[in-house]
């Protein structure tokens, strides 16, 4: 990982399904490690994107100035 900037992404898959049609995301930040906002479950994910049927999970990662500013978002896929 980048000491001043670094953005990770890693997919995961729930299915063999071709890629669903609705995309929801959610994410949480923190700032100096001491204050963390938000919500970067799946559930807050599927609820954003109105998706009944889960079938890809992926996930976003963003840091800068090791870990001053941080955030992680969950990004999901289904019908």
């Amino acid at each position: 990982m980048g000491l001043l900037y670094a953005t990770v992404q890693s997919p995961r898959r729930a299915t063999f399904q071709p890629r669903g049609s609705k995309e929801g995301k959610a994410c949480s930040v923190s700032v100096l490690g001491l204050l963390a906002l938000g919500d970067a479950s799946v559930d807050r994910a599927r609820h954003n994107g109105r998706i009944s049927k889960l079938e890809e999970v992926d996930r976003e990662s963003f840091f800068l100035l090791a870990g001053l500013y941080a955030s992680e978002c969950t990004i999901v896929r289904g019908r």
